[in-house]
């Protein structure tokens, strides 16, 4: 018995933020079908193929499920949604505005097939609002939530570079849409009532900000309101976009805390520290036997000008102490002390880390195609509840035919939406 037993998920999203929501909810235990076009995702054809139909950002997203193809222009690709509909617990998607509608498999159609039917409608910019019809991927959120020209973004040759190499507000989408739709089927277990969910890679982009998109209004307020005056005059200028991320407005940081919480070189292997009170940094100063004016001023104020040059000489100071031992001497040093550190890894090293492995965060999985893979498990556990990653991602239609024979077509029917092409 796993956590989501007993649930049906019928996944007709594409590329990231849709397809992680439901290999969530796979992984939780329920039966998710991904009902794909005859083509397949679009997804499984952005970058290197394996194997026909088969790259490794379709195998990330899409472990724990079924899939079908389906051509849902033909009435008879509809009718077999329909039927699906009729078993399911949850609908998700991620089509623009309006094509769940021209396809037939919008919210209004579906729920008078199943009342209490559950419907996570995934956009790019949300529901409503001028741009409520825009479609979107994870660059045009980040870049319109400010998240690029945030601390993750960065300039190069006077260009900003969008790539940051995770897609942080699909990913977080994914995530925001498998948790509303875990809410939402425990709210349809104590009222037997369905409804729809809407999310957006918009909305995730801004939520995971929620640190910088704060304002404490008696203060915040009118510097905000004087940057958007200066804003709106340097664009008006055409001031280059560097030059205009240059006068942004940066949370104010107390001298010399970026010197306990950052990445040392050592001896040989890169180590972090992350200290975030002071009582933590004694303990490093003491360890490393540095002067800190923080320590040793009654007055001592992190924000003052004349704390920064001394801040600047302590950091170069503890560089150049941390260059003497090795990393795992200096993690023995500081785990005695009780002070937070850990090792830089590079993501390859991963795949046989001690640690990695002790918490069963790789899975190894079997593909009917490309083979042996192994992958990112699932960042959680539960005592008596077991997850259900045991499937990798499906080939294109893989399992059709079971499909269909579930729900209650006869195989003469089955070779018929083959042989005119409604079931790839």
């Amino acid at each position: 018995m796993t956590v989501l037993s007993g649930v049906r998920v019928i996944d007709l999203s594409e590329y990231i933020a849709g397809p992680l929501a439901g290999m969530l909810l796979g992984d939780l235990g329920a039966d998710v079908i991904k009902v794909e076009p005859p083509s397949g995702d679009r997804w499984r054809l952005q970058g290197k193929p394996y194997g026909p139909n088969e790259v490794k950002a379709n195998l990330s997203q899409n472990r724990s499920k079924r899939s079908i193809a389906l051509n849902l222009q033909t009435d008879e690709g509809k009718q077999i949604v329909y039927r699906l509909v009729k078993s399911a617990d949850v609908v998700l998607h991620n089509y623009r505005p309006g094509v769940a509608e021209r396809l037939g498999v919008d919210y209004e159609t579906l729920k008078v097939i199943n009342e209490g039917i559950i419907y996570c409608h995934n956009t790019a910019f949300g529901t409503d609002g001028p741009m409520k019809n825009k479609g979107g991927y994870d660059i045009l959120s980040t870049a319109a939530t400010g998240f690029l020209t945030g601390p993750a973004g960065r300039m190069e040759d006077g260009m900003l570079q969008a790539g940051i190499g995770i897609p942080v507000a699909d990913a977080s989408s994914g995530m925001f849409s498998a948790m509303a739709i875990c809410a939402a089927l425990w709210q349809k277990e104590r009222t037997g009532i369905g409804q729809r969910i809407d999310t957006s890679l918009f909305g995730s982009g801004i939520a995971v900000q929620n640190s910088r998109f704060t304002s404490v209004e008696k203060e915040d307020g009118e510097i905000r309101e004087q940057f958007l005056d200066d804003l709106g005059e340097m664009y008006s200028k055409q001031v280059s976009l560097e030059d205009v991320l240059s006068k942004r407005i940066v949370a104010p940081q107390p001298a010399g805390s970026r010197m306990y919480f950052r990445a040392y070189e050592t001896k040989d292997r890169p180590i972090v520290i992350a200290c975030l009170n002071d009582r933590l940094r004694q303990r490093v100063a003491d360890i490393l036997k540095i002067q800190d004016p923080r320590f040793e001023d009654p007055n001592f104020d992190g924000f003052a000008d004349e704390y920064l040059e001394k801040a600047e000489k302590v950091t170069k100071e503890i560089e150049k102490i941390m260059r003497t031992k090795t990393r795992d001497e200096w993690n023995e040093i500081f785990d005695a002390a009780d002070v937070p550190c850990g090792p830089v890894n590079i993501l390859e090293e991963l795949f046989e880390d001690e640690q990695v492995l002790a918490n069963d965060l790789i899975v190894e999985l079997e593909h009917s195609v490309v083979g042996p893979i192994k992958m990112a498990g699932a960042p959680y556990k539960f005592s008596a509840t077991p997850l259900n990653i045991h499937k990798a991602s499906p080939a294109l239609s893989e399992h059709a035919q079971e499909i269909l024979d579930e729900i209650g077509y006869s195989p003469e029917e089955i070779e018929d939406f083959k042989s005119n092409s409604i079931v790839t």
